[in-house]
């Protein structure tokens, strides 16, 4: 059962990268969180999180079988949405863009259509049919400020995964992010 929902959540976070601004629902079991799921689905012993909010219990910990490094030097970072960036992450190196950190965001909701949330985005590039628009609520404008920093010098950057309590949605550092 374990070994499904790892799998469709592995699928429901390609889906995310692909297309961006779309939500992907999560697969996780009655009582579990999703962002969990969604964690237990990228992590292994080979990578490293960050967690500088305190949103992973120590259990979750345990049972995610993964180091816990410094936001700055952690291949995986999981923040709240609602709360400022208050470090540097990976951003990679010219030889090696693949060795950045992916920014796992927990907000409160995510919406494909316009004005159903704090933030409307409009995404274009790659993976987008044109323009898209989104509404996400939880989200702190700085982490997309932050952002635009992280992805100026493409192919370095970071990926961005935002997560509520049932989807997953994707912001890779290829995709252009207009707050309207």
């Amino acid at each position: 059962m374990a070994a499904r929902l790892s799998t469709a959540n592995y699928r429901a976070v390609l889906d995310a990268l692909s297309y961006p601004g779309s939500g992907k629902k999560l697969a996780f079991e009655n009582g579990d969180q999703g962002f969990i799921a969604l964690l237990a689905s990228l992590l292994d012993q080979a990578v490293t999180l960050a967690d500088p909010n305190g949103l992973v219990h120590q259990d979750n910990i345990t049972l995610l079988q993964t180091p816990m490094d410094r936001p700055e030097k952690a291949d995986f970072i999981v923040c709240r949405g609602r709360e400022k960036p208050s470090f540097e992450p990976k951003l990679g190196t010219l030889p090696s863009p693949e060795l950045s950190a992916t920014i796992v965001i927990l907000v409160e909701k995510i919406a494909d259509t316009i004005g159903k949330g704090d933030l409307t985005l409009r995404l274009s590039g790659p993976g987008v049919n044109g323009v898209s628009h989104c509404a996400i609520t939880g989200l702190d404008e700085q982490w997309l400020r932050s952002r635009e920093q992280w992805v100026s010098h493409f192919p370095l950057g970071v990926d961005i995964l935002l997560v509520d309590d049932v989807r997953v949605m994707a912001l890779p550092r290829t995709t252009k992010v207009e707050i309207v």
